[in-house]
């Protein structure tokens, strides 16, 4: 009895199988062109230059090594040393202008190790014998372009309302003064000028136009702090 065949989708699941699996072979070009590359290549693998033979260390390196870890060690101990004679100079000098006994000053970390530096004495006071005068920020005193702010640029609420305008000829702005009878002794900044205010003249601000006119005019010594 003659066997029956399989269906037709299993065998075109076979074929479609060994169509699959089937080995590939290597093209005939591919083979080609590699060869040539290879080929190609020779002469300059040839080129190329032979790897150094290996020898050994000389005779003398432990000798070498040995000096020059000296004469690093050297240098640096130069370094250092010239390190603490700069410091020792500076802490001398620094030690000098603070008024000290002029002795090694002590430092940590580079740093000069002082506890306290004095504050720099203040200049030596003069004082001016001068006309004083008073004037308020008001239009009739300043003018009616009055806007409430000095020549120096600063505001009439500077130090509470109380400085002077000098002629910045003799005395600059930032001046500091002690005006007797003015702001209770304290002392006062230079912080506005005015057409009027020249040579030895010198106008003290109150915030009222009555303080001013209390205040008059009268000669005093003025003391020029700074």
């Amino acid at each position: 009895m003659r066997p029956t065949p399989p269906p037709i989708a299993v065998l075109r699941f076979h074929r479609r199988s060994r169509m699959t699996h089937r080995p590939t072979r290597p093209r005939l070009a591919t083979t080609l062109f590699a060869s040539v590359g290879l080929l190609a290549a020779a002469p300059l693998v040839a080129r190329l230059p032979a790897a150094p033979p290996q020898t050994d260390p000389p005779a003398d390196f432990d000798a070498r090594h040995a000096a020059l870890t000296a004469m690093v060690a050297e240098k640096q101990a130069a370094a250092a040393r010239a390190l603490a004679d700069a410091r020792r100079l500076i802490g001398k000098a620094a030690d000098a202008r603070i008024g000290g006994t002029g002795g090694d000053a002590p430092y940590k970390d580079g740093l000069l190790a002082t506890t306290a530096i004095p504050a720099r004495p203040a200049t030596k006071a003069r004082t001016l014998r001068m006309l004083v005068t008073a004037y308020c920020p008001c239009k009739a005193c300043c003018g009616p372009n009055a806007r409430g702010i000095t020549a120096s640029g600063r505001p009439v609420s500077l130090n509470k309302g109380r400085f002077v305008a000098a002629d910045t000829a003799v005395l600059p702005f930032r001046t500091r003064l002690l005006v007797p009878g003015y702001h209770d002794g304290s002392t006062v900044e230079v912080a506005d000028t005015g057409s009027a205010i020249k040579g030895d003249r010198l106008d003290v601000y109150f915030p009222s136009h009555q303080t001013a006119l209390e205040w008059g005019k009268r000669w005093v010594d003025v003391t020029v702090v700074e």
